[in-house]
């Protein structure tokens, strides 16, 4: 047997300590196997982890792999994308950027979709979801170095005939390569991910994690599959919601820390029906495929000014307060600062900014009803018995957890009439999933101070390595001479 393990990434990632628990897991559970293990170690000098191409990170990278892999026992052989790339290669992806006017969503080579992967990097990267500034950014290499990758890959894989490759995430251009190569060579191909902080691990076979269907599955197998019983597993879903409610950061970060409990907005009439409309940060789906198209609205900024105006003009005597997600705060791109447009444009209509320190939860509490583009709010507000109006596709579509809408013109009559709130089920499978789901890891762990493998926290260096480090940077940014990397 042959296996494939594919750490691109390594440095500043807890993929880096997922990718080494599945290289000593595949080399513990198949001893006569031939193993290898893919990284970078700076046979690119860009990547999502170091847009500006800053030398010292990718020495850092470089030497931090040597580090880690000493933890590794068994037989291995280490190899580099240096050791697949040839001229050819290189050529290749030099032709390709020639005859490209565009990179889009849509733009492929072969089967590998470099487009949507390249714009999924620069977008988490920069935060520009409208992708007004990629004509002048680092994308134009990342397509590059990926299409090189591919066709170095593709060719490796085939002369090896490899019988499963693992890979992380899949979703950046680098680890989209490895996806798609797997994927057009018909090689079992497992994405490996998280469901929350902690020592687990979650295995996609063929597709992203973001897959709505895989996902789906992995709430209803824990679920189902569990020897608890069913008020057991009640108790475990609502100690997510609990402590999500909290702040406390147990299996995932808090977006309401800098929010002052129970503080209310002043000058608005609360002896009115009011509702309240949650936004997502949409900019994290923008470049994971179709699955996730909004099935109302061009984006989530034409869903909150269409609902806005109807408020205005069908229900004047209800409130509408928008909370806009606590994780657009600092974007200074034209998509996030367009909602402001809205604050004092209708007198029935309250925009609250993500910086604003007004309890998210509160208002929750005050909401006759709850309109979301499905964010994890959305099962929140059911689990504390609030009728949800889904205005958009997520990870808990056709769940029955929110009302969800045949098409836009039935959202009036949602709003006219009464709601009662939708079961909990749905609210609470995806709770006890994110507390009891995935796979124990044997060597991976990770908390909000550190990722650990072995026990170890990653990242680690010698004294040496950080003063080489040290000279890197100073070089680089007084003469610009790159010192010990390319």
């Amino acid at each position: 047997m042959k296996i494939l393990v594919a750490q691109i990434i390594g440095y500043g990632s807890y993929g880096k300590g997922l990718m080494l628990e599945q290289l000593q897991a595949v080399i513990s559970e198949n001893p006569n196997a031939e193993i290898f293990y893919l990284t970078c170690s700076n046979s690119f000098n860009i990547c999502y982890f170091n847009p500006l191409s800053n030398p010292e990170i990718c020495y850092l990278c470089k030497e931090g792999k040597k580090n880690s892999l000493k933890l590794i026992e068994g037989k291995f052989r280490h190899i580099t994308i240096d050791d697949l790339i040839t001229l050819r290669d290189i050529e290749i992806s030099e032709n390709f950027m020639k005859n490209t006017e565009k990179i889009d969503f849509d733009l492929k080579y072969e089967n590998y979709r470099v487009g949507e992967s390249a714009l999924s990097s620069y977008i988490s990267t920069t935060r520009d979801r409208d992708l007004e500034n990629v004509k002048n950014s680092f994308t134009d290499k990342l397509v590059k170095n990926g299409i090189s990758l591919y066709s170095g890959l593709k060719r490796f894989c085939e002369e090896q005939s490899f019988d499963i490759v693992y890979n992380f995430n899949g979703r950046h251009i680098y680890n989209r390569a490895v996806m798609d190569m797997a994927l057009c060579l018909n090689i079992p191909l497992y994405n490996v991910e998280i469901p929350r902080v902690g020592a687990t691990i979650e295995l996609f076979k063929n597709v992203l994690p973001h897959n709505i269907d895989a996902k789906q599955n992995f709430f209803a197998e824990a679920w189902n599959n569990s020897k608890l019983s069913e008020s057991e597993r009640e108790n475990i879903a609502s100690e997510y919601f609990i402590n999500k409610r909290s702040g406390t950061k147990k299996y995932a970060r808090s977006f309401t820390d800098n929010q002052v409990k129970n503080n209310l907005p002043d000058s608005i009439d609360y002896t009115k029906s009011t509702v309240v409309l949650y936004t997502s940060s949409d900019d994290e789906f923008a470049a994971v495929g179709k699955e996730f198209k909004n099935p109302y609205f061009k984006d989530q900024n034409e869903g909150i000014y269409y609902v806005a105006k109807l408020f205005n003009e069908q229900f004047s005597d209800q409130n509408l307060i928008i909370r806009v997600h606590p994780n657009f705060a600092g974007v200074k791109y034209d998509y996030a600062r367009r909602l402001n447009d809205l604050k004092g444009k209708y007198t029935n209509v309250f925009l609250i900014e993500a910086e604003s320190k007004i309890d998210s939860y509160a208002l929750l509490d005050i909401a006759d009803k709850v309109i979301t583009f499905g964010s994890s709010i959305t099962t929140e507000a059911t689990f504390w018995q609030k009728p949800v109006i889904m205005l958009g596709i997520s990870f808990f579509s056709g769940m029955n957890i929110a009302y969800e809408p045949n098409k836009i013109e039935e959202l009036e009559h949602l709003l006219k009439i009464k709601l009662s709130p939708k079961p909990k089920l749905g609210s609470l499978k995806f709770g006890h999933y994110l507390i009891k789901g995935g796979t124990k890891a044997k060597y991976y762990n990770r908390d909000f101070k550190g990722i650990y493998f072995k026990g170890k926290k990653l990242y680690f260096y010698s004294k040496k390595q950080l003063i080489i480090a040290k000279l890197i940077r100073y070089f680089y940014k007084t003469i610009g001479v790159r010192l010990f990397v390319k």
